[in-house]
């Protein structure tokens, strides 16, 4: 039998750059193309969707063994967001933005000011995350050949993960140093919801490689894939 989906066999970025999705080796110029851009989405939209799914059939068998009704972990951030600050601080990944909160961002500001106790939480982020990789795709010694080097292994590029975070850092900065004032206010009351929300995202999506891109490489889409209802073709007798 052959498996039909529609997104694996284009390795889940499927317009064609001059670097994998995984790389930073873009160009200025392609990291702003339509094509890199739709491919930064799709994966950003499946690692929410994912992410949204996992966590509300862990959230459903806990409510159901205990009676304890919990908090959404992801809202919808790729269409609903209305800002950065609203993305990262109420829709995206919620269990770690709390912990970002009370771990990093109220003690720095309580010695420091808002805009270092942002910088600080978005880099923390940046580094949990590099530190997560290094567990995720760690290789055993048993793993290596005679030159040292694991063939079927990823070996993910360290740092990427700082600068995402990093850029996003400096849009909520940027947001609560002008997002008050009249020209701000005024477009965000002329625009529709959805547009506003599809530039939230645009400010992000030209570097979203560098964050979304390991997941795809990894595997974790590949994997994910299997707990859920796949089209196969039967071979004819």
């Amino acid at each position: 039998p052959s498996t039909h989906s529609l997104l694996p066999p284009w390795g889940y970025a499927p317009n064609v750059t001059s670097a994998d999705a995984h790389s930073m080796d873009h160009t200025l110029g392609e990291i702003f193309s339509a094509g890199h851009l739709m491919n930064n989405f799709i994966a950003a939209a499946l690692l929410s969707f994912s992410l949204s799914f996992g966590s509300k059939g862990v959230s459903l068998l806990f409510c159901l063994l205990t009676g304890v009704r919990t908090q959404r972990m992801v809202d919808n951030p790729m269409f609903a967001s209305t800002s950065p600050s609203d993305f990262w601080g109420r829709r995206w990944n919620t269990l770690i933005h709390g912990a970002l909160k009370r771990g990093v961002f109220k003690p720095v500001w309580k010695y420091s000011t808002r805009t270092l106790a942002v910088f600080a939480t978005f880099l923390a982020s940046g580094a949990i995350h590099e530190y997560t990789w290094a567990m995720l795709f760690y290789v055993h010694e048993h793993q290596k050949d005679e030159y040292g080097k694991c063939p079927e292994c990823f070996y993910p590029v360290y740092g990427k993960s700082i600068v995402f975070f990093g850029w996003n850092g400096v849009l909520v900065v940027m947001e609560s140093l002008i997002g008050h004032t009249w020209l701000v206010q005024m477009i965000r009351n002329a625009l529709p919801r959805m547009i506003i929300t599809a530039l939230v995202v645009m400010m992000a999506l030209p570097v979203g490689h560098l964050f979304t891109g390991d997941w795809i490489k990894g595997g974790y889409f590949q994997s994910l894939q299997l707990g859920f209802p796949l089209i196969i073709k039967m071979d004819e007798a």
